[in-house]
């Protein structure tokens, strides 16, 4: 393709036009320049102040693995840095995906939740949303669910989720438990036990902006064949450097994928259309990763813009006033903004100028490029052992079972207790679910 053949001409006055833009020279007189000029260098000067395009990208210590490559099958001929690059992405892609064994260690966890809630709440309707539910997620992902009750006012949720937080503990299923009733809306946080994979899941009641998003998301992912393999990519760039959890002031997934949204709608670095529509037969995605660290690493002016794909897809909208927040506008309410809980708004445009630097210094004889960018911890692979082996533990468990006669069901784990309360004070409402009215009066007895 002519646009790959001239790779390392384009890479090369890209690194001269990054390195020659007007924050080299800036001079804090408005003389002879227009206003909007002069908000132009402004932004340039705030943002390149720590900006060393010659210094390499360096993740975090523990961050030193990558397993991807194990997979990887180098070609003997590459037609630039970003085509090597295109297949490690593929590489990473593959070994990123969920196990089969891991989609069941999740699935054991939500049936584990629906007990508890089903045994406190009869009827209770029980979805996932966020990544989980869109495909979106990494094996490791925290899961995310919405808890429909009808009967329940806005004003009782905080008591239920009380409620429920006390029925988690006095569950099997949980090691943790910890209810968030002053967030904007109220969350219960709950992390399983090593037995149930070491997962952490957020619960909410009555809240469908969550599964309203879900449609929506699978909408442009539909659309933009791009979308997914660009949010999986930064989602583990993220969390290697400790940027990917919103309650702590990072960038959340829904933000994440806005971001991801309006670059490709935006096609900064006018590539062909194919790139976005078609990016595995054209072979795209190193294209695609690099100009995404350019576009928000040192085009993308947060102090004067904000984003709504919605409203304007692919366009920056002026704020009202210049501040240091980043403005995202949620995609099926755009009234709403779904970044204002990031308060590491600096860090995250500071580590894409470093790996933008990074990737231009990429070399065809380099062992690993994606790895000079994205690392994984040994945490995150020890895991990923422990979700697979839960599964097979319940495999193996469900086979036990069947040899003496039980009836099989690989998708249940152990029942967690019903509770702390004696045998002898139990009620009709309180027996197992599921059990026998005459075997429960015998149990007692």
């Amino acid at each position: 393709m002519k646009e790959r053949s001239s790779s390392n001409s384009n890479r090369e006055d890209r690194m001269r036009s990054s390195t020659s833009r007007p924050y080299s020279n800036y001079s804090s007189s408005k003389e002879g320049r227009s206003f909007g000029q002069y908000k132009q260098e402004q932004m340039s000067s705030r943002r390149a102040k720590s900006v060393n395009m010659t210094s390499p990208f360096e993740p975090l210590e523990e961050f030193r693995e990558t397993p991807w490559m194990n997979i990887f099958k180098k070609e003997s001929t590459y037609n630039g840095p970003e085509h090597r690059l295109h297949h490690e992405i593929l590489a990473y892609l593959t070994y990123m995906q969920q196990t089969p064994d891991e989609k069941r260690a999740r699935e054991l966890v939500m049936t584990g939740i629906r007990r508890v809630v089903h045994g406190r709440f009869y009827g209770a309707e029980i979805r996932l949303y966020g990544s989980s539910a869109t495909g979106l997620c990494l094996p490791t992902s925290d899961i995310d669910v919405a808890i429909k009750l009808p009967r329940i006012t806005e004003a009782d949720v905080k008591r239920t989720l009380f409620q429920l937080s006390s029925q988690f503990r006095s569950a099997a299923l949980t090691s943790n438990v910890f209810v968030n009733h002053h967030a904007k809306v109220p969350i219960l946080i709950l992390g399983t036990r090593d037995e149930y994979g070491s997962l952490n899941v957020d619960i909410n009641i009555n809240d469908e902006s969550g599964t309203r998003g879900v449609e929506v998301i699978n909408g442009y992912l539909a659309q933009m064949p791009a979308l997914r393999p660009l949010v999986l990519l930064l989602k583990g760039f993220l969390h290697q450097k400790r940027l990917n959890d919103a309650p702590r002031g990072g960038l959340g997934s829904y933000a994440l994928v806005c971001l991801c949204i309006h670059f490709l709608q935006a096609n900064p670095s006018n590539r062909p259309q194919e790139y976005i529509d078609k990016p595995m037969e054209s072979e795209s995605l190193g294209f695609l990763l690099i100009d995404f660290m350019f576009y928000y690493g040192l085009t993308f002016d947060y102090a004067t813009s904000y984003i709504s794909s919605a409203t304007s897809p692919g366009r920056l909208l002026p704020k009202t006033e210049e501040n240091e927040v980043l403005s995202i506008r949620c995609l099926f309410n755009p009234e709403n903004e779904i970044a204002k809980s990031v308060n590491k708004v600096r860090a995250f445009f500071q580590v894409f100028k470093d790996a933008y630097s990074t990737l231009l210094q990429l070399n065809l004889m380099d062992q690993t490029m994606l790895g000079q960018i994205i690392r994984l911890d040994q945490k995150f692979i020890d895991q990923r052992v422990l979700l697979s082996r839960v599964a097979l533990s319940t495999d193996r468990t469900s086979t036990h079972r069947v040899h003496h006669g039980h009836h099989p069901n690989h998708s249940l784990p152990p029942r967690p207790p019903s509770g702390n309360l004696s045998r002898a004070t139990r009620t009709w409402k309180d027996r197992p679910v599921g059990s026998n009215r005459m075997q429960y009066h015998l149990s007692v007895a």
